[in-house]
């Protein structure tokens, strides 16, 4: 899946009819499905590895349920839905990019239920230090003997085909989890045949706002040209990257191991600008032993990231402790390309923080 994505990617350059394009974009859509469906696999994951962090700050909540429900209006136009955002002047105080999560998976679940009326997303005050973002939905409603079943994974309501459009019934369980982290109780109400009111409850924040969270910010610019060294045991994985990667600009070196890495880096004249590596390598080698190797070959710390595509828990904690950037394959070429720009451009911590739960 990995491979394909990167290969999908790179196609897009290369000049064709306009079904031919039309084509690709259909196998690009489908590679980002099947993306999503392994990153919520991958959220249940990081969150029973202990690998999340929370970072709390102050941000306005208005603007903040304005631009997820945005980011939903095409979805709910499509069904016939209304979909409403009340404004809120409430400044809260809670980690933003966790509570995007939370929040983008209660809209999308209310957005994906309902079949006729609307959704509308706001807040309530709660006491003086408090507010609580409420989406309530006219969807059909949760039956009371059901209340505690639709947060265990892989649990859905009206999907006995298991419909994979309708998700992987895993939403709920993330959203259950993120809040316990994050200290934000997390309530519902429902009526079956009536709609339901999810509710998440926040501090308040005496300070003002401060900016969107960066992630919101994160542009590609313009790629800088420069040595990329591709490290992984994959054959395909080498030739999608490199080809993906020379389509934007950048020289490639790629190799399967430490070894092989060092012997081809022998005779380049350039000192590389980025080390990519997967983290499981043949042999019992580490991407994040080989990416050390590379650093003290060259007496600098060189910009550097791991892929993978373990799923375990304790390979996640292991692979977290490197400190390096981690991506989890399939890896998005806009992931990707934003990855690389971070990384090139700064120290790498905004990267890392970036991609804590995506």
């Amino acid at each position: 899946m990995h491979a394909l994505g990167l290969f999908a990617g790179a196609l897009k350059g290369v000049a064709m009819s306009a079904e031919g394009q039309r084509m690709v974009e259909h196998i690009e859509a489908s590679a980002e499905a099947m993306d999503g469906l392994f990153s919520v696999l991958l959220d249940i994951s990081r969150l029973d590895a202990g690998i999340v962090e929370v970072h709390r700050r102050s941000f306005a909540i208005g603007p903040f349920m304005a631009r997820l429900c945005r980011d939903h209006e095409q979805e709910a136009r499509a069904k016939g839905l209304s979909l409403i955002c009340v404004p809120s002047a409430a400044v809260v105080n809670s980690d933003p990019l966790l509570m995007e999560r939370i929040l983008r998976n209660l809209i999308s679940n209310a957005v994906r239920h309902t079949q006729a009326g609307g959704v509308v997303v706001g807040c309530r005050r709660r006491g003086a230090g408090h507010v609580a973002v409420q989406i309530w939905d006219s969807g059909p409603g949760i039956p009371a003997d059901q209340s505690e079943r639709i947060f265990q994974e892989y649990y859905q309501l009206g999907n006995p085909e298991r419909d994979r459009t309708k998700g992987l019934g895993l939403g709920l369980a993330i959203v259950r989890r993120l809040t316990q982290l994050v200290g934000c109780p997390l309530t519902f109400q429902s009526r079956q045949g009536r709609g339901s009111c999810f509710q998440v409850t926040l501090p308040l924040a005496g300070a003002d706002a401060g900016d969107e969270p960066s992630a919101e910010k994160a542009a590609f610019g313009n790629l800088a040209t420069g040595l990329v060294v591709v490290i992984d045991d994959e054959a395909a994985i080498r030739e999608a990257m490199a080809t993906l990667l020379g389509g934007w600009g950048y020289e490639v070196v790629s190799a399967g191991s430490g070894d092989d890495a060092i012997g081809r880096l022998a005779t380049c004249p350039a000192r590389p600008d980025l080390i990519i590596s997967d983290y499981r390598l043949r042999d019992g080698e580490t991407g994040a032993e080989v990416i050390e190797r590379l650093r003290l070959e060259y007496n600098e710390t060189i910009p550097a990231m791991l892929i993978t595509g373990d799923t375990a828990p304790d390979r996640l904690v292991e692979a977290q402790t490197s400190g390096l950037l981690l991506l989890h394959k399939p890896v998005s070429n806009g992931r990707l390309r934003a990855a690389i720009v971070n990384l090139v451009g700064s120290s790498g911590s905004e990267a890392r923080r970036q991609d804590t739960l995506r």
